[in-house]
Formats: structure tokens, sequence, C-alpha cells
């Protein structure tokens, strides 16, 4: 029989010849990688085929998974069919590219040129490649990939008839990002009740303004221009450090920043600070317990029904209450303290919560109270009697309990044939609805008995004399039940479906649950074998590879009764797939021949040590991947293998390592411990300081230990110090941590790609604080309070500095020297509790000279001026007669010239005092208006 893969229009097709000559065959339709009978299929029959790839030949085949057809073949036309040619490895290249809307490029080589190439997009929709170029043209040309990240990967090119030419191969011109964002100019925000992701950016001119990227599968979206039909992407990478830095798309925002929210604290609870328990409903409920001996707790049950967002029932009643007593305007405070239900593998014992931090109750602790559900309840023959009673021409069959010190009192149970029990009838016509039940049994001898549920009732028990004397009623001895459906059988299990050792094993799963893997050996080939999954739902296995083409294929582990082996029992589905190489299980690393260091560090990444013997002479190094939570040997990544391990937890608690399928290819390095050991610094090798912008402890010098007299400069970001030539030139993050109470630095063990420099005492001086006579705070001419500082000399008042306040910067700053040098030299505001003012000058020296305020008449001493209660007036400086009146004005609390306002200048006048505590008068500006004229005003 020969076969050929071929397609026809769009969609692919497989045809299987009967004969050699190629005559008649039968032809396969394709959906989810699987083949079907075209012609079986209008039958309602289901014959199936599958394609795999034959490493040591080179060439694909067909498995045939059911051979014979209800079909007859039909006649092969080949005009109406076109081979689909399959491409591997050097033929094709992929590239990611951040900057493209699918991020993913496919090259296919010319033939005989690989400096010509067409170019494929990824299309997500299709799960295909397409031609580029003839997309243009409207024209589909399609390509599939297969076995993607392994090494029998390859291309289906499903179109070869290009209406496009080749194009230059330029990958330099797609592998190009234009930016980088470091820390701590971005922020990955977690919600706390699903646990999904976003990205912050901060602004460049403003950290109160952000973008605001969310989680798209391999990358994050701002959505705000998605919603104006622009895609703007940010790409989440990791260096070979484990250092996280994001790239940006090429396209700009065309939507405008949103103010930035910091992410809500959140607390964890565990138990025994919490309880989970289950209602009689199968309700959950929490308990979160306030006290060390758990007597007070808040009680927190779901929103919905079986969901893991609960609330706390106490507010939630208050709430309600306040509501219901509000008047109509009247507005009701206050919120419902919510928490997060997670459990770890979605195990009933592993269980935490998770709630903001801010959250406050609006009720108050309760006694605790734990509604736990009873046991079941054993009851003998002799404690209960089954009846028949007659009810609209029926036999119904009831049950009587009696009651344990009374066997006078009874509670009577009616049989509910659909459930297989007995209920008992009043209490659930009662208010409280309570459902007590109980149900009939048989042991091994014959016997029958009762399981009662444990509820108590809350109905009056019954006179058994007065049901007993009912017309209509029989007494039984034996229900006469069929207890078929409820014994146990012990079922002959077929010998072919039975697999016992060593046709299986059974292995640590990827995670590390101990027995959570099965392979299942193939009959005729112990080097060949099956792999199964455990399904947590059913408690079964499933074959992972026909899982996912979409063929259940299950075992199920059993336990013989008799001597306690182990055995499995396969399903009736046959493998689709093939089997693949055994591997034996690797040994586990034991705690005594690994270690972890870094794992609390805030400076480093979490490293992973195991060791080649145990006289430790020699390792392997791993680096902590956060993304996926594993470790990963950092020399093998380099030399292009993935060699990853993982560490998880026995049943005793204590830690191992368990190691992944590849092995290593680079070589083991000499462990030396003085290399692993944290670099930590005394008080007198740094210092903190003042950074630029003026804040306080913002900003560290360390000295270069092995060069005198130069040192290093570094920045704080959150609880971090970075250094900052090595981030700027390098995009590197060498980091530093301050302990707790400043005594201790923790340097990182990366090494600084920047060089040291020279140490200045000078250049770190602190900030000088100016009192209240060596300033003087004025509005601008524009009305604006607080925005004009002018800044005395320290040897005469008559000479100062203008300084203009910049609202952005929240700073003053020399107008002089911004205008001479364009240099900024800042000065600060500072305010204490009682509104008292201060000026903070920056370490910055002036290029600009000091203002001569005197000969710019700006400053008026005693005697030039005369003030009354709401009128200053001001003497012409060269005008006998002639001067200005300035009258204060309630609006702006400020007296202002009147005619320089009336010309929309704000001409203020300000009394101050100098440091011999006499008057003097400083105005903001000079004067627009002309100056009145009164004869002899000041003689």
């Amino acid at each position: 029989m020969v076969t050929v893969k071929v397609k026809c229009g769009i969609q692919r097709r497989l045809i299987i010849f009967t004969t050699a000559e190629k005559e008649m065959c039968y032809e396969y339709t394709c959906k989810n990688q699987i083949y079907c009978c075209f012609e079986c299929r209008k039958q309602h029959k289901r014959i199936t085929a599958i394609t795999g790839y034959d490493d040591k030949k080179d060439e694909e085949y067909v498995k045939l998974i059911n051979k014979e057809h209800f079909c007859e073949p039909i006649p092969y036309h080949p005009e109406k069919y076109t081979e689909i040619i399959t491409l591997k490895k050097p033929g094709y290249k992929f590239f990611d590219n951040c900057s493209t809307l699918t991020r993913r490029i496919l090259y296919i080589f010319h033939p005989n040129n690989r400096n010509l190439c067409y170019k494929y997009y990824w299309r997500t929709l299709t799960g295909k490649f397409y031609c580029h170029g003839c997309h243009v043209k409207k024209k589909d040309t399609t390509a599939e990939i297969f076995n993607e990240n392994k090494e029998n990967e390859f291309i289906r090119l499903l179109h070869t008839d290009h209406i496009c030419e080749y194009i230059n191969f330029e990958p330099e011109k797609y592998t190009s990002f234009y930016n980088f964002v470091t820390k701590p100019d971005f922020e990955i925000q977690t919600k706390i009740g699903n646990g999904n992701k976003k990205l912050i950016i901060f602004d460049k001119n403003d950290r109160s303004l952000c973008y605001i990227y969310y989680d798209c599968k391999k990358c994050f979206k701002c959505v705000k221009c998605h919603e104006k039909n622009k895609t703007v992407f940010a790409k989440l990478c990791q260096n070979s450090e484990g250092e996280e830095y994001i790239i940006l798309s090429n396209a700009p925002h065309v939507c405008t920043p949103r103010k930035y929210i910091p992410q809500p604290k959140s607390i964890i609870l565990q138990p025994p600070n919490i309880e989970l328990i289950l209602s009689k409903e199968g309700q959950k409920m929490l308990y979160v317990y306030t006290s060390n001996d758990r007597s007070q707790c808040y009680l927190f049950k779901p929103v919905r029904k079986n969901e893991d967002r609960l609330k706390c029932n106490g507010c939630s009643n208050l709430l309600k209450v306040r509501l219901r007593k509000r008047k109509s305007d009247e507005i009701v405070d206050g919120k419902v303290v919510h928490a997060y239900l997670f459990k770890e593998d979605n195990s009933a014992d592993d269980y935490y919560v998770r709630m903001k931090a801010d959250q406050k109750h609006l009720c108050k602790p309760q006694k605790t109270y734990v509604a736990k559900v009873p046991e079941p309840i054993t009851i003998q023959s002799n404690e209960y009697f089954l009846f028949k009673q007659k009810h609209k021409n029926k036999e119904l069959l009831y049950l009587g309990v009696y009651l344990k010190h009374d066997k006078k009192l009874c509670y009577k149970y009616w049989y509910d044939s659909k459930h297989k029990l007995f209920a008992c009838g009043a209490c659930h016509h009662s208010e409280g609805h309570v459902r007590v039940t109980a149900k009939l049994q048989q042991n091994s001898e014959g016997n029958e008995f009762i399981l009662a549920s444990g509820a108590k009732h809350i109905c009056k028990p019954n006179k058994v004399s007065t049901i007993k004397q009912i017309k209509g009623i029989t007494i039984l001895e034996k229900s006469g039940l069929n207890f078929a459906e409820n014994v146990k059988k012990n079922k002959s299990i077929k010998e072919e479906g039975i697999l016992k050792p060593p046709n299986f094993e059974l292995h640590r799963s990827v995670t590390g649950v101990k027995d959570g893997k099965l392979v299942v050996f193939k009959e005729d080939d112990k080097n060949l074998c099956y792999n199964y999954f455990f399904n947590k739902r059913d408690s079964s296995f499933l074959c992972l590879k026909c899982w996912k083409m979409k063929n259940r294929v299950r075992a199920d582990l059993r336990i013989d009764e008799e001597s306690g082996e182990k055995f499995v029992e396969l399903g009736k589905n046959e493998h689709c797939c093939d089997p693949i190489k055994y591997e034996p299980e690797k040994e586990l690393i034991e705690d005594s021949n690994f270690m972890v260091l870094n794992r609390e560090s805030k400076t480093e990444s979490a490293k992973l040590i195991v060791f080649t013997s145990p006289s430790k002479e020699f390792c392997y190094e791993y680096v902590l991947r956060k993304s996926r939570n594993i470790f990963s040997c950092y020399a093998c990544e380099i030399l292009k293998r993935n060699v990853s391990a993982q560490i998880h937890k026995n049943e005793n608690g204590q830690e191992f390592v368990q190691t992944f399928k590849n092995e290593h290819i680079c070589q083991p390095k000499i462990f030396k411990p003085e290399k692993y050991e944290l670099k930590i610094l005394p008080k007198s090798q740094f210092f903190l300081c003042t950074n630029s912008r003026g804040k306080a402890n913002s900003k560290i010098i360390v000295f270069d230990q092995e060069k005198i007299g130069y040192c290093y400069e570094y920045y704080k970001t959150r609880n971090l110090f970075l250094c900052t030539k090595c981030l700027s030139k390098f995009k590197k993050h060498t980091t530093a941590k301050l302990s707790e109470d400043g005594e201790q630095l923790e340097l990182a063990s990366a090494q600084h790609l920047c060089k040291s420099i020279e140490f200045h005492p000078e250049k770190y001086e602190e900030n000088v604080i100016l009192s209240d006579e060596k300033f003087s705070l004025l509005h601008n001419t524009s009305g604006e309070p607080l925005s004009k500082l002018i800044i005395f000399d320290s040897d005469d008042k008559n000479f100062g500095y203008e300084y203009s306040y910049v609202k952005s910067q929240k700073q003053f700053y020399c107008r002089g020297c911004d205008t001479k040098d364009n240099k900024h030299v800042a000065a600060k505001l500072l305010t204490d509790g009682n509104g008292k003012c201060s000026i903070e000058l920056k370490k910055q020296k002036h290029v600009c000279e000091a203002r001569n305020l005197k000969e710019m008449n700006k400053i008026f001493e005693d005697g030039e001026f005369q003030l009354d209660e709401n009128e200053i007036i001001v003497k012409h400086s060269k005008e006998k007669y002639c001067f200005y009146k300035f009258t204060f004005d309630n609006e702006f609390n400020a007296f202002c010239c009147i005619p320089c306002k009336s010309k929309d200048i704000f001409l203020e006048a300000k009394l101050c005092k100098d440091k011999n505590e006499k008057e003097f008068l400083i105005l903001n500006g000079s004067h627009r208006c002309t100056p009145l004229r009164k004869k002899e005003l000041f003689l």
C-alpha cells in the first residue's frame, strides 16, 4: 500500500492508495491532526489515521488506527490534488519581535540562495503562518509548524504557488528593539482576587502618571490604545542574571497617561489562624481567628455558591440592617470585608487566604462555633423496626428508630426510592428544613443494619404504640430490598486489561508529586513506553500524547485486597500516539548534596548549587527563572541547551531537588565558598547623602575597596540601591541593600561594568537650610502666591538672587543662572508643623552674580516709605515730590500697586526685617505706571 499526503484547495486531504498503480484510493479529511475517512464518515463510521515523523529515515509516515473500511475505494484523479512539501532546518528560520502585532516572523529561504527568502507572519485565528507578499496581493499562501522547539521540528508548506517575489533576508531589521525600560521605571502588579497581572510603566517626566498594560498571553498590551484601534505592546524579558526588564514596541502611544495607583498591600493567612469547614449542605465556611485560643473569630461565607471569593458574614448582615433602616436621602458608609481562598494543587488540606491589608470590619469578632459534619451512626436490628403502610392504593416502606433511653418512642422515616435511603419527613417539613437520613445496609453474612447520618432531629418523636395501631400497617422482619447496587462485588477482571509489575512503573510527576506519573511499557519492547499523567478529577491516569490529540486513553491503579499488590487496569480506548523511548526515573538529590543561596536576598537572584559528589569539590550552578519557577543551568543555557531542576518537599517536609531529563553538556565548576558569600560592608565603607532633587538618604556613596580615593554612586529605588553608571551606560542592575539599622550594606556579587569615579567630599556636602530673615517669599507679577523667591546676600541684604517657582518640579530656580548659562540652581520650600517656612539650598554654585536690589529700586530702607493701616507710601528714588501708593488687597492678602494691577501687572510690596531687626520694604518687580505727585509729602 502506497501513501502520499496531498491537499485539495484549502482543506488538507490524505490519500491512501489501495494498489501500487495508484488507480483507486481512500480519501481522508483532517481535524485536530487526526485524519478520518471521508466516505466512511458519511456512513457514521470512524476510520482514522495519524501522521508521524521518522527521525532515522528523516521522513513522515502514516499510522492506520482502524484498517477495515466500510466504504468502497474511489478513483484517484491526480489533477485534483497538489502535494504538500515538508521543510526542515536550515531551510527556514524563526524570529520573535515585539514591534509586530503577532511577534513571530518565519523566513522560508530560497533553495539555492539563503540571501533570498519569503517572509511569513503568524495568524493566531487560523494557527498558521501566511506569506506577507502574497497576502498584500490578496492570496493565501500558508505554512504550518509541527513539533515546535523539538529535535524533529519541521514545516509544512500548504501552498507553494507564490505570486510574490523573493525578498532580501535582513534579520537585523526585525531583531532590533528601540526602547528598554528597567526598574524602577516599571512595576508589575498582581490582582489579589484572581492573580491577573498588569504592567505599569511610569511617565518619564512625572512618576505620578503612568501607562497601564494588561497581560495578553506572552506579552502586555496598552488597553487604552487598543480602544483607539492602536496596538502598543510591551514584553517582559530576563537577562542571564535573572534581572527583569521591559522591551517596548516601536508603536507610540495614542492615549494619555493615567494617574498611578499603587497596588494595595495584601496579607496572607494560613492555618492554624484560619479553618475551612463544610456545612451540612456542603457550603464552605471560613473561620478567621483573632485570638490565640481561637475563641474569637470572623465568619466568612462564599459570595456565590462554591466560589473561592468569600465575604465576612457579620459585616454583610450589619450592612443590610443599616441599608434597611436608613432614610431615603441618607448615605450609608462602610464596605464588606472580602477574602480570597487559594488551594495548592487543588488539595483540600493545603490552603491559604489572601486579603487586602487596609480593610476594616464593620462587625466585631464573634464567639467561635464550628458546626462540624456529624459522623454516621450504626443502628443494629434490635434498635429499629420496618413496616409497610397503605397510601393511595400503594404500600410504602417506612422505618421506625427507637430512642436510646425509651423504646416506647421512635422517629419515623419514609423510604426515598430515588436516592435509595430513608428520610425523616417531620424534620424535612419543619421550619428548619433539616435533612435527617438513614441508609439500610447488609453485611457479608446477609444481616441488615441501619447506617444513620448522625444529624440531630428537630422534630418530636412518635409513640410506637400509636404507629402500630394504624390500620393497614404490616411489620416486616426484613426489608426485601435488593442490595446488588450497594454491595461491592469482586468483579472478574479480564486478564488482557491487567498489568502487573514489572510491566509498569510509578514515577514522580514533573511537579514532584510522588506516584504522580505512570509509565506503561510496550509489550514487545521494554525500551519503549507510554507516559500517563494523573487526572485529579476522577483519580485516574491519562496518556498525555493521546489526550492532546483528543483521544482519552485511561489507566487505573488498583490494589489487590488479598495480596496487597498494586496493578494497573487499562481502559478500552487504544493509543493513537507512538511510544517514546523509556527513560528511568532520575535519582532525587537529597538536601545534603545541594544548597540554595540568596533565597531571601533582595540584591541577588536565588541560586541552586548541586554538588557532583559528597566531597563537594565540584558543582553545577543553577539560576532561578521566576517566570517558570524553576532553576536553570546557566552554563548549559549559553551552549543552547535547557538543563533545569526544581525544588520540592517530600512527605516529611524535607526539601529535595528533582532534575529534568536533559543532561549537562557543560563542565562542572570548582566549588569556592567565598564566591557565594554575600559582601557586607561596615558603616565606614559607605555613607548616605541627599540626591540632586533634595531627597534625604536617597543616595549612597560606596568607596572602592581596590582603589583608594575612588567611589561608586548608587541611587535608591524602593528597598534597593542601584549603581547609576552601570544602569545608564550598560543597562545592568548592580544593586546594594541597606540593613534596617543602617549600619551595614549588602552588596550584590555582580561586578561593576562601570569604572569608579574620583571622590570629592565637597560634592556630597549637605544642603543648606536658610531661616526666614535670609529670604523673602512674594507673589509673582501674575498674582500667584509664593511663586517668587529672593535670597539675600549673607553680608549685605541690598544684594540677592531672584528665583522663580516651577510647578512640575516643585522647586525654585535661579533666574540669573538659567538665563546666563542655562544652569539650574535650585531651592526648595520647607514648611514645619507650625506653618513656619524655611528654604533648603542645593549644593550648587551660582554662575551669575548677585543682583543689586537697591539700584533696581526693589529695596527701600526706613525713611523711604511710610506705613499706614491699609496703605504704604513709597518715595520715588529721584523725584522728590513723586511717590507710589500700595493699597492692601484682601483677595491676595498683600499690598499691591492699584495702577499697575489695572495693567495686569501685580506689583507687591512686602515689609521685612533684617538680622538687626530693622524694617525694610521689598518689591517683587518694577512699576509700569506713572508716579503720583504731592508737595512736601515727606517733609
